[in-house]
This record gives C-alpha cells, sequence and structure tokens, in this order.
C-alpha cells in the first residue's frame, strides 16, 4: 500500500517575489527615454543606459536637428538655449566623424586580420607539406640502412634519392 502524499500545511500562502534592485528600475527609466531627457537628467553628461553611449549621442543628435529645424521653420530667435544647442549639435558632428572613422579603422584592421590569417594558413600548408617529404626521406635512409646492414646492393631507389 503506497503511502499518502504529505500535505500541504499552509495551501494559501504565497510565494515571497523577489524586489527589484532600485539600480535596476532606474536603468529600465532612464532606456525607456528619450536620448535627450537622459542626457538632461544625467546632468549633461553622454552616460545612459546604452553601452558605450555613441548610440546616445547619435539620438542627441537627431533629436538636435529636428529641434534645429523647428526653430528655422519658425523663425527663431538667438537665444543662449540657442547657442548652446548649435554647440551641441557640432560636438555631436564631431562625434559622429569621428564613429564613421572608427568604422573606416575597424575595417582596415579586419582586412589586415585577414590577410594575416591567409598568410597564417599558407605557411601551415607548406609546414605540412615539409613534414610529408621529410618522412619519405627518412624511409628512404631507413631503407639505405637496412640494405648496408643486410650487407646488400642498396636498391635503385635508395640510390636515386641519394
Amino acid at each position: 500500500k503506497p503511502e499518502p502524499q504529505p500535505r500541504n500545511p499552509k495551501p494559501n500562502a504565497r510565494r515571497r517575489r523577489r524586489r527589484r534592485r532600485p539600480r535596476a528600475r532606474a536603468a529600465a527609466r532612464a532606456a525607456q527615454m528619450r536620448p535627450m531627457e537622459a542626457h538632461a537628467r544625467n546632468g549633461g553628461h553622454a552616460a545612459d543606459s546604452n553601452s558605450n553611449g555613441l548610440a546616445g549621442l547619435i539620438g542627441g543628435v537627431q533629436e538636435l536637428r529636428r529641434r534645429a529645424e523647428a526653430r528655422d521653420a519658425s523663425g527663431g530667435n538667438g537665444s543662449a538655449d540657442d547657442a548652446s544647442e548649435e554647440a551641441l549639435l557640432e560636438m555631436a558632428q564631431r562625434v559622429q566623424a569621428l564613429c564613421r572613422e572608427k568604422r573606416e579603422l575597424a575595417t582596415v584592421i579586419k582586412e589586415k586580420e585577414l590577410s594575416h590569417l591567409e598568410t597564417v594558413r599558407a605557411y601551415e600548408i607548406r609546414v605540412a607539406e615539409l613534414e610529408a617529404e621529410n618522412a619519405q626521406l627518412w624511409s628512404k635512409v631507413e631503407e639505405m640502412q637496412r640494405h648496408a646492414a643486410s650487407g646488400g646492393a642498396p636498391s635503385a631507389s635508395a640510390t636515386a634519392a641519394a
């Protein structure tokens, strides 16, 4: 006769929920914010939820361009805020140029790496060929030594190799 299963002593007890860490909540909130809002909330620093911050800066550039186009369309006046936006726009354009250079350098590095790998493969093939040739020569040497030890004349293939 099988033993009855033990009854759950607290069937209505709820499981404990883990609380999310405050930092995780803040990071999730920052990821949902628009890039310029994250930029302003971080005290003007570009550090946001993105891993390298470049995507946030590029998003900021797009936001600044939209603002500049809206200002130009409305015939905006030259306030200090506009001047700071212009400075930010110039800085963002420099960041984009640096990103472009980074991509170009990454391409050059990748090409050099591929070239190096091709050279290494060619050397590996050559080493394999030389090892095979070396093994053939050693087998011929052993054959010649066997013939010399037996006192017989060396075979035609052994003399041809010598």
